[in-house]
C-alpha cells in the first residue's frame, strides 16, 4: 500500500480534500479507499466474462453487498501480486462504461474513492459536510461521506481496570461471569453499577475481573437489588396463553465499594453517555455499539421485538417479553457470546452517545436486550432515581 501512502502526501486533488475536510470538528478521518467494484474485476481478470458480469449487475444492482464476506456474493481472493500504482492508473476492464452507467457508480478516472469518516453528532448544530462541499466533483477522484462509531484504542475488557467503567469482566464465584454494563450515580455523587441479575444475585459479592479471567481479582461491590427471575420447566411454552409468568427486567444493582476502587461514568472504548434512549426512538436498522466481556466492542444495528421468547440458563427454561434483538449488519454469527450480559447497547443521540439497553441473552446469530427505559423505570420504582452523568 506504499503507493496510498505516496499519493496522500503528493496529489494535490486529496489535499485539497483534506484541507476542506478539516474545517469540520465532526470530522474524525479520512480514508483512501479502492472501489470494490473495480478491485474484484481487478482481481478476477480472465475468470469472469462480460456476459456474467451483466448477469450480476442485473440481480445485484447495489454492488456495496458484495464488499460483505459473510454474504457469500465473492469469494476471497488471494493476489498473484500485489496491486500497484501502475494498475491503478492504466488498467481497466472491459466494458468499464457500461459497468459504471448500469450500475449507476460514480466511476471517476481513477478507482480510488476518498472516505471523509464522521463521528455521530455532538448536537443537532453541529456542521455536517457533504461531498459536494468537500469536493467539485470535476477531478479524478469519487468522495463519499459516512458516519461511523467513534475511534478509540482497543482494549481488553477482561483484564483489571482502576478506576472502574461499563463493558468490563465482572463475575461472581469461580464458574459465573458476565459485564459490568454501565456505572450509574445518585444526586449525592454516589456511584452504582449495573448488569444482569442472571449474571449477580442480589446479596453476591462482585469481582472485577472475573475470577475466571484473573484469579486474584478483588471485590469491587456488593449487588443490592436484583430483579427476581421467574423460570418454568424446560419445554414450556413462552406465549401469552401459557399461563406464565413472562420475564421483563433482568437486571442488577451493585453498591460499588469507592473506597477500594474508584468508577467513573464511562464505557471502555464507547466513553461518556449522554441520557437513555426511549423506546420510542429506536428503531429496527438502527446502528448501536456494544462492548462486551467476550466479544468486546462491536458495531451492530437494532433487529425487530422479541415479543415474547424462551431463554434457557442452567437447564431451565425463562420466559421474557418485549426485548428488542441486536445482530451484526452483515448476518455474522457470534455477535453477542457468552459472557456479554450486562453489556450496554448505545445508540447516537442527538448530544452524544445515550443507553438503548443492557444485553440479556444470545444464541447463535443474535442479542437480545432489555430497553434501558424499563430498567431506568424499574430502579425508580424501587427508590433508585439514578443517572448517567
Amino acid at each position: 500500500m506504499q503507493f496510498l501512502i505516496d499519493f496522500a502526501e503528493e496529489d494535490p486533488e486529496f489535499q485539497a480534500i483534506l484541507a476542506r475536510a478539516s474545517n469540520y470538528a465532526v470530522v474524525q478521518g479520512v480514508v483512501i479507499d479502492i472501489d470494490r467494484l473495480w478491485l474484484h474485476l481487478w482481481a478476477t481478470q480472465g475468470r469472469r466474462s462480460g456476459d456474467r458480469l451483466r448477469r450480476l449487475l442485473r440481480y445485484y444492482p447495489d454492488f456495496d453487498l458484495f464488499e460483505y464476506g459473510d454474504g457469500g456474493f465473492l469469494d476471497p481472493f488471494i493476489p498473484s501480486q500485489p496491486l500497484s500504482r501502475q494498475d491503478i492508473e492504466t488498467w481497466r476492464p472491459d466494458d468499464w462504461e457500461w459497468l459504471a452507467e448500469d450500475s449507476g457508480r460514480l466511476f471517476k478516472r481513477w478507482p480510488l474513492v476518498v472516505k471523509v469518516c464522521l463521528r455521530p453528532q455532538a448536537g443537532p448544530d453541529e456542521r455536517i459536510p457533504t461531498a459536494a462541499e468537500l469536493y467539485d466533483g470535476d477531478g479524478r477522484l469519487q468522495v463519499e461521506v459516512e458516519v461511523r462509531p467513534r475511534a478509540r484504542l482497543a482494549s481488553n475488557p477482561r483484564r483489571a481496570y482502576s478506576p472502574l467503567l461499563g463493558g468490563v469482566s465482572i463475575g461472581t464465584g469461580a464458574a459465573d461471569f458476565g459485564t459490568l454494563g454501565v456505572i450509574l450515580t445518585d444526586a449525592g455523587g454516589k456511584h452504582y453499577g449495573l448488569t444482569c441479575s442472571h449474571v449477580v444475585a442480589q446479596g453476591t459479592a462482585v469481582t472485577q475481573p472475573a475470577l475466571r479471567d484473573m484469579r486474584s481479582a478483588g471485590i469491587i461491590g456488593t449487588s443490592i437489588l436484583s430483579s427476581v427471575l421467574t423460570g418454568c420447566a424446560q419445554g414450556t411454552r413462552c406465549n401469552p396463553w401459557s399461563g406464565i409468568t413472562a420475564n421483563e427486567i433482568d437486571a442488577a444493582l451493585i453498591d460499588m465499594d469507592g473506597s477500594v476502587t474508584p468508577s467513573v461514568l464511562e464505557i471502555l472504548d464507547i466513553g461518556h453517555l449522554t441520557g437513555i434512549t426511549s423506546r420510542a426512538a429506536l428503531t429496527t436498522g438502527q446502528t448501536v455499539e456494544v462492548m462486551g466481556r467476550t466479544s468486546g466492542l462491536n458495531s451492530l444495528r437494532l433487529g425487530g421485538l422479541a415479543a415474547w421468547y424462551s431463554f434457557d440458563h442452567h437447564g431451565q427454561d425463562y420466559c421474557f417479553r418485549n426485548l428488542f434483538e441486536v445482530e451484526s449488519p452483515y448476518g455474522r454469527p457470534g455477535a453477542i457470546r457468552q459472557g456479554d450480559s450486562g453489556a450496554s447497547v448505545c445508540a447516537p443521540g442527538p448530544a452524544g452517545t445515550e443507553w438503548a439497553g443492557l444485553i440479556a441473552g444470545h444464541d447463535a446469530f443474535k442479542g437480545y436486550a432489555i430497553y434501558a427505559e424499563s430498567i431506568a423505570q424499574w430502579l425508580a420504582a424501587n427508590g433508585y432515581r439514578l443517572q448517567l452523568r
